[in-house]
């Protein structure tokens, strides 16, 4: 299965030149970088247990069918949106 690419806006931004487009992460030259490429790692587990609840809430099926892109979005705005890490997996776990 190919990689799909969304783009989902969130409160944090970085400068290109401190942003390695090999690794997808932040460098060393960005003030905060381990915190950031932290949250990078969160917003990716976040994604990782979207598609995880999505195919256990359609087991019973005999064809999973894909995760629609929009609702991927609206999951994680939603992830996004939480103030502080306990509300993000509350809201993950509550999400289907």
């Amino acid at each position: 299965m190919s990689a799909v690419q969304i783009r989902v806006h969130s409160n944090k931004s970085i400068n290109s030149k401190d942003w390695n487009p090999e690794t997808q992460k932040a460098r060393q030259s960005l003030t905060g970088y381990t915190s950031f490429n932290h949250w990078l790692k969160n917003v990716d587990a976040s994604i990782s247990q979207i598609e995880s609840n999505w195919t256990n809430s359609h087991s019973h099926k005999s064809v999973i069918p894909l995760l629609p892109i929009g609702l991927l979005k609206e999951k994680l705005r939603k992830y996004l949106s939480k103030e502080n890490k306990d509300e993000r997996e509350v809201n993950i776990k509550n999400s289907f």
